[in-house]
């Protein structure tokens, strides 16, 4: 009866221990996917859709508080101006949030937009390997059971927070937070 409970409890242990390991287990499998320039690996551990509508957002409240904006707010222009800038955003964070452009992120490179067609973009690859590892230097932890966030110091110093949500047992990263 003792050899089972211990049995019981050195498994339990394990498992407590796997779900605590496992973000950075992810983190670790996303650098290497980076580092071996596989875009497939990299897709597995992202949910783009949701990255990508997070930029979107992101952006979309900094064009409102600059139309908020005193000076812009009485010019129709400005507001013409912001709605021809937002649909270009959608367009250009779709064209950049991809393996290769997230591979440039993670290394705290400035985002620097190129808009590719759709038939490029698919078979684009990392081949501009970064100067700087992906994520190194970066401060991470768990903000909630479900959430575990990494931040990295881009080119500007700003800080980027690369937020990823538990799925089961797995972890993706769902959201990334840019300092605009």
């Amino acid at each position: 009866m003792k050899k089972l409970i211990i049995g019981v409890s050195i498994i339990v242990f394990l498992f407590i221990g796997c779900i605590f390991i496992s973000p950075y287990w992810t983190l670790h499998n996303i650098k290497s996917a980076v580092k071996s320039n596989d875009n497939y690996a990299i897709s597995e551990y992202i949910d783009f859709p949701s990255v990508r509508q997070s930029i979107k957002d992101q952006m979309n409240v900094t064009i409102a508080k600059e139309i908020d904006n005193e000076k812009i707010k009485d010019n129709p222009f400005a507001v013409f101006g912001a709605v021809i800038a937002e649909s270009l955003i959608d367009v250009m964070i779709d064209a950049y949030i991809t393996p290769a452009g997230l591979a440039q992120i993670m290394s705290g490179k400035k985002i620097d937009i190129d808009i590719q067609s759709k038939t490029q973009e698919k078979n684009e690859t990392v081949n501009n390997a970064p100067h700087k590892k992906p994520f190194s230097d970066a401060s991470m932890g768990y903000k909630s059971f479900k959430k575990f966030v990494v931040s990295i110091k881009d080119e500007e110093n700003g800080e980027v927070q690369f937020v990823l949500r538990r799925y089961g047992l797995s972890w993706k990263l769902t959201e990334i937070i840019l300092p605009i």
